[in-house]
């Protein structure tokens, strides 16, 4: 509330559940200021004021201003005559009965209390509830009826057992809630940890695996260089063998050609006529 908000609504809906508690905890000053802000909101704009004179009641009779109560609730009537919504009803019930109660007229306040809580039900009894309620126990034991105020406080104890009961079921839901969360967090650590522990793995057996293929690898290269540098020797061994061997065809064919023409030549000579003579 330090700052306007964009919306007057949001402003009032804020203010509205504000100031209320604001008196019920007696914090007069405060509301005051509170007070003043609800009014503008409400003198800027065309709004139904039923709350805001419903307000000005509780401020009025916290502060002991009865005569300016009566009116203020006297223009809530008027404006509820206005918007005759089930809430404004119970709400201005509520105011009579209050004014009733602090002026004295306890008979009216029994009265108003008890249209108000045959209406409401008791299995959705709240902290409000109980407390008007311990209010009319009040005014049953000022006027004497004893019986009707036990009756009372025991129907407060039952309301504050459902009370507890529900605050009870909402606190184990609760509980449940967050310990469904808690092992789906500790089922989700669980899986991120063998997530984890499946890759390390992975990866020292693809590391593992990578290390023997460079040294396999590096054998099998080793080997090829080994087997080229063999067959380079072979190479040159078997080019020398062929320059050997075509030197030695070539010194034989030489030494073989000269007897073998004096042989021909010879050979010749027996085959010609008139050899014998």
């Amino acid at each position: 509330l330090t700052k306007e908000p964009s919306s007057g609504k949001l402003r009032e809906w804020v203010l509205i559940q504000l100031f209320p508690t604001l008196i019920k905890r007696h914090k007069i000053h405060k509301a005051e200021r509170y007070f003043d802000q609800l009014n503008s909101i409400y003198d800027r704009s065309c709004h139904n004021k039923f709350f805001l004179h419903a307000f000005s009641f509780s401020y009025s009779l916290c502060t002991g201003k009865y005569k300016e109560a009566k009116l203020q609730m006297e223009e809530a009537e008027q404006w509820y005559k206005k918007y005759p919504f089930a809430f404004y009803d119970t709400v201005l019930k509520h105011l009579q009965a209050e004014y009733a109660w602090e002026t004295g007229n306890y008979r009216q306040a029994i009265h108003l209390y008890t249209i108000i809580y045959s209406r409401k039900n008791p299995t959705r009894a709240d902290d409000n509830y109980v407390e008007r309620k311990r209010a009319l126990a009040d005014i049953y034991v000022k006027l004497g009826d004893y019986p009707k105020a036990c009756e009372t406080y025991r129907e407060i104890n039952a309301a504050r057992d459902s009370i507890d009961e529900q605050d009870y079921s909402l606190q184990v839901n609760l509980l449940r809630t967050v310990y469904q969360v808690d092992r789906l967090a500790v089922s989700n650590q669980n899986q991120k940890s063998k997530f984890l522990s499946r890759s390390i793995a992975s990866s020292v057996l693809i590391l593992i695996i990578a290390i023997f293929s460079v040294i396999h690898l590096r054998r099998i290269n080793s080997l090829l260089i080994r087997s080229k540098k063999n067959m380079e020797k072979a190479r040159v061994k078997l080019e020398t063998s062929i320059r050997t061997k075509s030197f030695f065809l070539s010194n034989m064919s030489h030494e073989i050609r000269t007897p073998l023409n004096a042989l021909s030549g010879f050979s010749a000579i027996l085959t010609e006529p008139g050899i014998d003579s």
